[in-house]
């Protein structure tokens, strides 16, 4: 009797220890994230490539400067009729929240090869070239101010890298030591009827095989337009470039998953 009281008073303590530190657990996930856009993101998480204070007035002022350099760049492309569209984590923004992630501190876009002249153009026409270097990430870039829409802007890219540019503001300019930022643009090229990024060699599957723009319609992603994928091109680009997990996203950092 004694031993089948001393068994259920171990048990009785036992579910009480776990019932305790379940408690403690889901207290301290509580005092470690904020909830922000609909989504869990942990205190003091800092942006992904310029690693500002998420919550910061600085932070908001960079991400409407990338909203507005998109804006720009996308009317541009229009007036030339050049299919682009949203892809990479920018694309996980819009099909979770319609915007950029909170954390997501650049805009990564694609333009199909048959277009990327118009990339080269702008780089050979540019001005007042000069050269970055001690990144974090790369080591050599190149820079030149340019105009879209008679609006002053610097293209930057890679230094030895093709299929691919970045833009951004003169004011953004100050913060290319901790990392490039600004809208990121991609070259696509068809890849035996399969779309793909290619840089430098590497191909990363992009959202097709289209070039078709009722495929691509034009939204609205946070303050600015852009073209995005139909979800039948989109969320199978997504499943296999980050794994189903990426749909998480719409509710917590994927630290927290």
């Amino acid at each position: 009797m004694n031993v089948w009281i001393i068994s259920l008073t171990l048990i009785i303590c036992i579910i009480i220890l776990i019932l305790i530190f379940t408690f403690k657990k889901d207290t301290f996930k509580k005092d470690t994230f904020k909830i922000i856009k609909g989504i869990k993101v942990p205190i003091g998480l800092s942006s992904d490539h310029q690693k500002m204070d998420i919550h910061s007035s600085l932070y908001n002022r960079y991400m409407k400067e990338q909203y507005y350099i998109l804006d720009q760049f996308v009317q541009f492309l229009e007036s030339k009729h050049i299919l682009h569209s949203l892809i990479a984590g920018s694309l996980i923004g819009y099909y979770t929240i319609g915007e950029a992630l909170p954390w997501d501190d650049d805009i990564d876009i694609s333009v199909h090869s048959n277009d990327w002249n118009v990339m080269d153009t702008l780089w050979n026409t540019g001005k007042n070239y000069r050269k970055y270097t001690n990144y974090i990430f790369y080591y050599n870039w190149e820079a030149c101010d340019i105009t879209l829409n008679d609006k002053p802007f610097v293209l930057i890219r890679p230094y030895g890298y093709k299929g691919w540019y970045s833009i951004v503001t003169k004011w953004m300019e100050q913060f290319k030591k901790k990392d490039v930022g600004g809208l990121d643009i991609f070259k696509v090229v068809d890849n035996n009827g399969i779309l793909v990024e290619e840089l430098n060699g590497t191909k990363t599957k992009a959202p097709g095989p289209t070039n078709n723009k009722k495929d691509f319609p034009l939204v609205k992603f946070g303050s600015a337009r852009c073209r995005v994928p139909l979800t039948k091109l989109g969320y199978p680009y997504l499943d296999e470039r980050y794994g189903k997990k990426w749909k998480l996203t719409a509710k917590s950092h994927p630290s927290l998953f």
